[in-house]
């Protein structure tokens, strides 16, 4: 899929993954592809441009319902 690929290439990019909705097999899926942060689009402008800063600077983005899921 796309998050193999983007994860795939060198040097590796960072992704954030935006979804409609907290889906367990897609939060899932996004953590075990190793994408380094899930955010849900309900979240606010604030909360989502947090979440792409800390993911541009290294940290991983799994709080909220998303984090409880992935725990």
């Amino acid at each position: 899929g796309v998050l193999e690929g983007l994860k795939g290439l060198r040097p590796e990019p960072r992704v954030l993954v935006l979804s409609l909705q907290p889906d367990a097999d897609l939060v899932f899926q996004a953590f075990r592809r190793r994408a380094d942060g899930f955010v849900i689009k309900d979240s606010t402008l604030a909360e989502i441009s947090a979440a792409i800063r800390d993911v541009a600077r290294g940290r991983r983005v799994w709080d909220g319902e998303v984090g409880r899921l992935v725990a």
